[in-house]
């Protein structure tokens, strides 16, 4: 397989978006995207832009899955189109990467959706690794020009708190080294930056978990035909440890996501079922004990608002500047308005009675 290649070195081509151009307009406006369509190059530099924006322009959250009669969490084009760039939520995986994927297609860009198995964190045992379903997407994304135009990346502004905020070169980044995309120095997988050091990401291949395959009858090896997205919080050093396992083999269409997306939404024991997931992202400047870091200068950083069972917090990287309780739906309610911006009505809160996440009312 050519380095940065898909595993048969396969040409994205062109597909129209979803959106019209009035809508990517609006768009572009809505996450504040500094210049005008029509002066847009689809290329790596502005696909790295896009992503910083759009990951602080809508919040993750879930909150159509509970306070809604429907308990229905919207994936369709237009549907996303009204919720997250007209109106004041956000969404999950399916959402995040389904728009971000329209949107993408309209401004001349080359990509596709993928599906991907999250890993459950259980222990450090192989042996006890637990994946979900096919529940995550994420996209490919080929935006150099020729003699380049099959060099693919990682794109994924779906994953919540720990979701990569740069493209991520399809290349064994194994080597505890930065990625290099400079189609004059060649290309080397290799880590990127999270959303504030000391956080980075890379991908390495590898395999579904009890895999029905094996390289040779007998040997007991899985072929490593996947990717594992990785990310590391240590500093000083690497801790990785695998997010989640997705496949370049795979196109994911509107209607799999759909399927996915009730799937997610229906079946108990999920994360989304469980609870209220949000997470909003602020821009920061970069704390200057970490400028002399490898391959920082001209990158954007973000905090993190998180919201995990009862408790908000406020965080820039390892650091917590702040925390908030949550006891009752009252409470719940005035921290999702005032912190993550998102507005759910006191009168919804009866769809969410007798649910797994439902809190006392005051």
């Amino acid at each position: 397989m050519t380095l940065g290649h898909l595993y048969d070195s396969a040409y994205i081509k062109h597909i129209p978006s979803s959106f019209t151009p009035s809508q990517l307009e609006t768009y572009l406006k809505r996450i504040e995207f500094p210049t005008a369509r029509h002066e847009i190059q689809p290329d790596l530099a502005t696909l790295q832009t896009l992503m910083v924006l759009h990951t602080v322009a809508f919040p993750c959250d879930n909150t159509d899955m509970h306070y809604t009669q429907q308990h229905h969490m919207p994936v369709t084009p237009q549907e996303l189109f009204d919720r997250l760039v007209v109106g004041s939520k956000g969404s999950y995986c399916f959402g995040f990467n389904g728009l971000f994927l329209g949107m993408l297609r309209g401004l001349g860009y080359r990509a596709f959706a993928a599906p991907g198995r999250v890993l459950i964190p259980t222990s450090d045992s192989d042996e006890e690794k637990i994946y979900t379903q096919l529940s995550h997407l994420v996209l490919l994304v080929q935006p150099h020009d020729a003699p380049h135009d099959r060099v693919t990346y990682l794109v994924d502004v779906g994953f919540g708190g720990t979701s990569p905020l740069r493209p991520i070169l399809l290349a064994d980044g194994s080597s505890d080294k930065p990625q290099v995309t400079n189609g004059g120095s060649g290309f080397a997988g290799g880590w990127v930056w999270g959303s504030y050091p000391p956080e980075r990401h890379r991908v390495v291949p590898g395999a579904f978990a009890y895999s029905s395959l094996e390289t040779e009858a007998g040997s007991g090896i899985t072929p490593q035909r996947d990717w594992h997205l990785q990310v590391s919080h240590a500093a000083g050093t690497y801790d990785w440890k695998t997010l989640y396992t997705f496949t370049d083999k795979v196109e994911f269409l509107q209607r799999d996501i759909d399927a996915a997306s009730l799937s997610v939404t229906t079946l108990p024991g999920t994360i989304f079922y469980q609870t209220i997931v949000c997470v909003r992202r602020f821009p920061v400047d970069l704390d200057p004990q970490y400028m002399s870091e490898e391959e920082v200068d001209g990158l954007a950083w973000i905090g993190k608002w998180t919201l995990d069972g009862k408790k908000a917090t406020k965080r820039v990287g390892a650091s917590v500047l702040e925390e908030r309780t949550v006891d009752s739906e009252r409470e719940r309610l005035e921290v999702l308005r005032d912190v993550f911006r998102i507005d759910v009505l006191a009168e919804d809160a009866r769809w969410i009675v007798g649910r797994v996440p439902e809190l006392p009312v005051s």
